[in-house]
């Protein structure tokens, strides 16, 4: 119509929505000079306060918050109200002047309707989310994202959501905000940025279970995401917690027919090693363990490698060799690794029949880690080793310490309590 009837009486409103239709087509720089023309036109034009605010809009869009502001104040003083406020609290966002961003969405939210007031409590909820202020967020965030959905801003306030969930820890909540996301916006641009920061969340909370299902989604949804990088390490371990060594084991060996690959990080190589001893590969296992501690770089490093070397050579009968490598690892590890060192070396020395310094191991393991796996199996241990030494209040005292804890596993527990009877004990 512009270019056929350059002088019918609808020109300008023509313009004016050729314009706008350019800016929301992503092709605002275009529209800036058509749009100058008609501010220029001032009084003559009743279309003035619309093209300032469209023109705000477009130099926005165009990365000119500064320039925006001044349409944006122009077209308030010309009526516009709603509009022009929710154009002034952007360009504030943009350059985060989040006071003024706030009072101007709050004054577009009173004074629009519709779609102006629904993008101005994004606006607000946006402006919380940036200033990490979580509470408000989700108060803001949670009705709208309950509310109905608009496919530009939904998105976003459920991975603002979905991040803050994470970030508190509340599993659920996370998985059921990204998995909405992922799943009604498949082609959100921050799907795949927040199936990985919740899978990645949950790996390092050992959160296996989730980790291993958000990971799988990843790779169903964006083939190749979960086989490079810290995202491939990350599902291989989380593949090897919850049972799976041999998919784990497959997600760490080099393609086949690829490139030759890089030498394996230490984390890689000890992966590697545990799912092979998961998988029964014994000899496989003892020799990445020994490349493990081999290529370590800090004292737990070599202390894991340490301790799966010692593990598996217990496992084969072979004390003397296991020995000397769960002690280095007892004297390298710290925390849950140093308990199972020392967990270990109690069994090694109470099945060679040093009862005594099966108890000193024993009991060294329940002191380093009082209340993991290690210190309870380290306490049946002990018992059982102080009975065979015919020291009984010891061995009373440790199964009812036994007892008295918190998440005792059923067959530690009834061990326990069936060496209570056997010492007329209860």
């Amino acid at each position: 119509m512009v270019d056929r009837y350059p002088n019918s009486p609808d020109l300008e409103v023509a313009v004016l929505n050729r314009a706008i239709l350019a800016v929301r087509g992503g092709r605002a720089a275009d529209a800036l000079p058509e749009l100058g023309r008609l501010v220029q036109r001032g009084a003559v034009s009743p279309y003035v306060a619309r093209a300032r605010v469209t023109r705000g809009a477009a130099l926005l869009a165009t990365g000119k918050p500064a320039d925006a502001e001044r349409d944006f104040q122009a077209a308030l003083s010309l009526g516009e109200t709603g509009v022009a406020h929710l154009g002034m609290g952007t360009a504030s966002f943009a350059r985060q002047q989040w006071d003024a961003a706030v009072r101007e969405y709050v004054a577009a939210r009173d004074a629009g309707a519709g779609p102006v007031s629904a993008a101005a409590s994004y606006g607000l909820a946006a402006v919380l989310f940036n200033q990490r202020r979580t509470e408000e967020f989700k108060q803001a965030a949670t009705p709208l994202v309950a509310g109905a959905v608009d496919p530009v801003t939904t998105p976003r306030l459920l991975h603002g959501l979905a991040a803050v969930a994470a970030e508190e820890k509340r599993w659920p909540e996370a998985k059921t905000l990204t998995l909405r996301l992922a799943d009604q916006f498949p082609r959100y641009e921050g799907a795949q940025a927040a199936l990985t920061t919740l899978a990645t969340a949950a790996s390092q909370s050992e959160q296996w279970t989730l980790s291993r299902e958000m990971y799988a989604k990843l790779g169903e949804r964006f083939p190749g995401s979960t086989t490079t990088g810290t995202n491939r390490l990350d599902y291989a371990e989380a593949l090897l917690r919850t049972g799976a060594a041999a998919e784990a084991r497959r997600a760490l060996e080099p393609a086949a027919g690829g490139a030759a690959a890089p030498a394996p990080s230490p984390r890689a190589t000890m992966l590697m090693a545990e799912a092979q001893e998961a998988t029964g590969d014994r000899a496989a296992a003892l020799d990445t363990y020994a490349r493990a501690v081999a290529a370590a770089g800090s004292p737990k490093e070599k202390a894991s490698g340490l301790l799966g070397q010692g593990r598996l050579l217990l496992a084969d009968g072979k004390w003397d060799e296991a020995r000397g490598q769960l002690q280095q690892a007892l004297d390298a590890g710290d925390g849950a690794q140093a308990s199972e060192a020392a967990y270990r070396l109690g069994e090694g020395y109470r099945a060679t029949g040093k009862a005594q310094e099966a108890v000193d191991m024993y009991m060294t393991a329940a002191y380093l880690t009082a209340d993991s796996s290690w210190a309870r199996r380290a306490l049946v241990g002990a018992g059982q080793a102080f009975t065979s030494l015919k020291q009984n209040d010891a061995a009373v005292i440790v199964y009812r310490k036994l007892l008295a804890m918190s998440g005792v596993e059923p067959e530690l527990a009834d061990t326990a309590r069936r060496g209570l009877r056997a010492l007329g004990a209860s």
